[in-house]
């Protein structure tokens, strides 16, 4: 590992089989990308995305079926939710006007986030089969900082 790369761990799956996390050098702290470490046999970390965007924020979905992170990619931060663990299978934007701190509920039928005006949203999620968010609903105002410049 060089120097100046960075790592965070942000998730592990229920069964405790895999740890999400973020990697990056400190040079380029805008620029992280998401790996995934299979815990168990001596497990090799492989990188789930990578790229010239900033990818950052990962959860798992309580199935491990869907990942939801936070990129840069359309401009401004968007809460994304890919496949896992190939997210090559499909790719959903879930907030339109930037959002942070994604986090599934329990059962894995919302999605929840922070927006830009510090409300806390919910998005009504199927994960079963394929994956569809069809609503969003404003639950309410969280009085926290939103990231500067994550807008």
């Amino acid at each position: 590992m060089e120097d100046d790369t960075i790592m965070y761990a942000r998730d592990w799956s229920r069964d405790g089989k895999i740890i999400v996390f973020e990697k990056f050098k400190s040079s380029k702290a805008r620029q992280r990308d998401i790996w995934v470490l299979p815990v168990e046999d001596g497990g090799k970390a492989f990188p789930y995305l990578t790229g010239t965007f900033d990818e950052c924020q990962p959860v798992l979905s309580p199935n491990g079926r869907w990942m939801a992170y936070v990129s840069n990619e359309s401009g401004g931060y968007e809460v994304v939710v890919q496949a896992f663990p190939n997210p090559a299978l499909g790719k959903f934007i879930i907030s339109t006007r930037g959002g942070m701190f994604p986090r599934w509920r329990s059962d894995g039928r919302e999605l929840y986030y922070m927006d830009p005006s510090q409300q806390m949203v919910a998005v009504s999620v199927t994960t079963d089969g394929s994956f569809s968010a069809p609503k969003s609903t404003p639950l309410f105002k969280t009085g926290l900082s939103y990231p500067e410049g994550a807008s």
